[in-house]
């Protein structure tokens, strides 16, 4: 659950690590994104004109993380969400990135 070392994830912003961290209390690997952003940092400087982004994503980017992989309800359930985001946030468009996460050793 923790890949990402510190460091390596983070943006130049106002961020509230004390409230932030107090959500870890809630950590799960299928219901948050936690364990993969618990060493999320605010940097003094923007990182893409600091030079310290390795990849920068120019389009709108979607982030889908495996429900689990054992069977075709799971893929469905990731479907339905990525089609309930686009409605709460109004997003619907063929132009976009989608990263699928998933870190199983079952693929």
């Amino acid at each position: 659950m923790k890949f990402l070392l510190k460091g390596q994830v983070g943006g130049h912003c106002k961020f509230d690590s004390v409230k932030f961290k107090q959500q870890g209390d809630h950590k799960s690997p299928l219901q948050s994104w936690y364990s993969e952003l618990q060493l999320f940092e605010a940097f003094p400087e923007r990182p893409i004109e600091a030079g310290m982004c390795d990849v920068v994503m120019e389009r709108p980017t979607i982030l889908i993380k495996l429900d689990a992989g054992i069977n075709m309800y799971h893929h469905f359930c990731d479907f339905i969400n990525l089609y309930v985001t686009q409605h709460f946030n109004n997003s619907f468009s063929q132009n976009v990135d989608i990263v699928f996460y998933d870190t199983s050793s079952s693929i």
